[in-house]
């Protein structure tokens, strides 16, 4: 298995491993293990975390603590919360820059 293979296979263990571990809790989860491992991973693993934007927080919450920034405006007032507006600024981002 090659590098690339093995990152998104640890990738993918340490996401399913932050959903397990936190599916009860109504918050993020910044101090977990497999999100630092996941962060850790640098911008390497942008394009995995673009492809598993629907699978929940973590994949925004990563994006964002990677880059150090959202880079797109987000109206607090009416896409607070707004998952699928959310995600689809970060999709729309990843393609414009080449991600996806």
């Amino acid at each position: 298995m090659n590098e690339v293979m093995k990152r998104q296979a640890r990738f993918h263990e340490l996401h399913a491993k932050y959903n397990q571990d936190n599916m009860l809790k109504s918050y993020h989860e910044r101090e977990d293990p497999s999100y630092k491992e996941i962060v850790d991973m640098g911008k390497g693993i942008i394009p995995l975390l673009l492809s598993s934007l629907w699978g929940g927080w973590l994949p925004v919450m990563a994006l964002a603590d990677i880059l150090g920034t959202v880079p797109f405006d987000i109206d607090l007032e009416t896409e607070a919360g707004r998952y699928d507006i959310i995600n689809e600024k970060w999709y729309a981002w990843g393609e414009y820059n080449g991600y996806i």
